[in-house]
């Protein structure tokens, strides 16, 4: 088993390209490939409960199947989960393989392609001293029956060297174009798809004594994964439930902030949180209104649209939450020094 510790940034497809094309890029090695991926589960999810995602991959002329296991993503964005890879003679599961790797009362035989995803993947292999990234830029789509997502998203794979470096490579991305931390894996999103609308992710309860630092940098982490879930929905959906809770999760965000005002650098993130909720705001008309007469209700939603297309165009979003997750891992070390 191999162990992955990546970063997640989004972005519109537009911006996919362009990334594609930067100046900053064009002297590093780089590779591209279609990638297509049936992903496997039970009919009764139970591979999605364990929070396991089970797929086979055709990467050119050779036959991939994976074994994710459980992974754990930070208010950073940072993901570590472990990884089984096989190469395999052909496009049908190996169950011999996962034998030693599934829960014995897991119905092997019940498995069944859920959806699938179908991208083209440009790598490029960033080498500085001891650091060592691969960055990919995966364009494509999700599907699932007759329903489909765009796939557009940079991911930061650490091969060789610190964390950090991953944070200072995502700093530099974000400077050039607008993206965001990315909380939804592929297979999220292919499990979500057959639903109308994505969920909403469940609000994170706001405790408001203070209690000590680490408490308190906590609850902040928990709300910083809330809001940045609901805005990678932004692209795919204006749903009511998905705007009202990135509105209470902006607000609840700022209250703890305040409860870390003893701390110098929460001063400067509390303004920025301030000045992103009187932009998102506005979008919360859209599911105040959404009972009102159609005429009213469609200026309501083209102007939610045209104040969603600003905000996601606008690389102050990504470097904000950048900023935010820098904040959490140095106050989280201070907290842990204590």
């Amino acid at each position: 088993m191999s162990k992955e510790l990546e970063l997640k940034l989004g972005c519109l497809p537009t911006v996919a390209a362009q990334v594609c094309a930067l100046p900053f890029l064009s002297d590093l090695p780089s590779e591209s490939k279609l990638l297509l991926n049936l992903y496997y589960d039970t009919p009764d999810e139970s591979l999605k409960r364990m929070k396991m995602a089970l797929r086979i991959r055709k990467s050119g002329d050779q036959w991939l199947q994976t074994l994710k296991t459980t992974g754990i993503t930070d208010a950073s964005g940072l993901s570590t989960r472990g990884e089984y890879e096989w190469v395999i003679d052909g496009p049908n599961l190996k169950l011999d393989l996962l034998k030693e790797l599934l829960p014995a009362d897991l119905d092997s035989d019940s498995l069944y392609p859920v959806f699938s995803t179908n991208f083209k993947r440009t790598t490029w292999l960033y080498q500085r001293e001891q650091t060592q990234i691969e960055i990919a830029c995966d364009q494509g789509e999700v599907r699932t029956g007759n329903r489909i997502e765009p796939i557009s998203e940079v991911e930061l794979e650490l091969k060789q060297g610190d964390a950090s470096a991953l944070f200072d490579l995502a700093e530099q991305l974000t400077r050039l174009s607008p993206l965001w931390i990315g909380q939804r894996s592929k297979a999220q999103r292919g499990w979500e798809l057959r639903f109308e609308h994505p969920p909403a992710p469940e609000l994170p309860s706001l405790i408001m004594e203070r209690g000590d630092l680490a408490e308190r940098v906590e609850r902040l982490s928990a709300m910083t994964i809330c809001w940045q879930r609901c805005y990678e929905l932004i692209p795919i959906t204006l749903a009511p439930t998905v705007i009202t809770t990135l509105c209470s999760a902006l607000e609840q965000q700022i209250a703890l902030l305040r409860q870390l005002s003893d701390l110098e650098a929460s001063a400067g993130l509390l303004k920025e949180y301030e000045a992103l909720l009187t932009r998102v705001m506005p979008l919360y008309d859209l599911a105040y209104f959404s009972g009102s007469s159609p005429t009213f209700y469609k200026t309501i939603e083209e102007r939610s649209r045209s104040i969603s297309a600003d905000l996601l165009n606008d690389p102050s979003i990504g470097q904000l939450a950048l900023r935010t997750a820098h904040f959490i891992r140095e106050t989280t070390q201070g907290a842990g020094d204590e």
